[in-house]
């Protein structure tokens, strides 16, 4: 995996939440197209080695 990979992901959670917020109300439904998302990037992840800024 490679930083800018990462930063994509982020960048798309980041979104969501941006996207939910804009109706300015959080319900059940929004929290848990939330929660699913960051599951869903988290799995890309698992068990994988990400190296960020040289560190791993």
């Amino acid at each position: 995996m490679v930083e800018n990979e990462v930063i994509a992901d982020l960048s798309d959670i980041r979104l969501l939440i941006f996207d939910l917020l804009d109706g300015q109300k959080i319900t059940n439904e929004s929290v848990k197209k939330l929660l699913f998302c960051i599951d869903s990037k988290m799995d890309k992840y698992r068990d994988k080695e990400v190296v960020i800024n040289g560190k791993s």
